[in-house]
């Protein structure tokens, strides 16, 4: 799922690159179409560590959400832009393509945090490999669905109805897609998603507990103290 995503991502981002002529005769603008890409780049510099404090905040899906639904909202303006007058259906095509570039933030930085969740310590190395790469996989998918679709300038609105479509399911999938598997893949996962539960739990015995409590103080070797509780009454 993310890796669709990250793939739709930049065919977003290229979509009108190998047919920069034609759009550019469809929306009648002086403005260079390479602009739209431009914005991407541009999107990243400033959000770029923003996002990473909201993928920190609130966890990877609900960022993933937003940002596939920020994507899809894009190629939607995009499709309206079809309906506008000439003189501003190219800005209403940059407007959705600056919106759709917002999405890229999560898209881009989130790899790592996705290994972690999903895979085991000897897959992360790989899994982070494919979700990085299949981003820039999506400048091939755009340089290879642009051409095969687009023969003349009227055929790029459906070129922008096929992206949308495609962002579209994704983003309906992107919401029943869970939080992480059934079991953590690794020791590591275990201990992050049970680090608050065994928090309470050393709290509640040194508190509540009858139970000695046990330190270790690191010394020439290892020495280890009871220090027994009052029992309650």
């Amino acid at each position: 799922m993310f890796s669709a995503l990250a793939f739709m991502n930049n065919v977003v981002c290229y979509t009108f690159a190998p047919i920069a002529h034609l759009a550019e005769e469809f929306y009648a603008e002086a403005i260079p179409l390479s602009f739209l890409i431009t914005i991407f780049f541009i999107t990243y510099v400033v959000f770029a560590f923003p996002s990473v404090r909201l993928i920190d905040t609130y966890g990877l899906r609900p960022c993933l959400i937003v940002s596939a639904w920020l994507m899809c909202v894009g190629c939607g303006m995009r499709i309206l832009s079809v309906q506008a007058n000439k003189a501003s259906a190219y800005y209403m095509v940059l407007f959705g393509q600056t919106i759709a570039s917002l999405s890229q933030c999560v898209l881009v930085n989130s790899p790592p945090l996705l290994s972690q969740v999903w895979f085991g310590e000897k897959e992360r190395t790989l899994a982070t490999t494919i979700a990085v790469n299949c981003n820039t996989m999506g400048i091939a998918g755009a340089y290879l669905l642009g051409p095969m679709l687009v023969k003349n300038k009227d055929d790029i609105p459906f070129l922008n109805t096929v992206i949308f479509m495609c962002t579209l399911i994704l983003a309906w999938l992107v919401l029943v897609f869970p939080v992480a598997p059934p079991s953590p893949p690794s020791f590591s996962s275990f201990v992050k998603s049970n680090s608050t539960c065994c928090g309470r739990g050393c709290l509640h015995l040194a508190v509540e507990s009858s139970v000695p409590i046990v330190l270790i103080r690191p010394t020439d070797q290892f020495v280890i103290d009871l220090i027994p509780r009052r029992c309650s009454p």
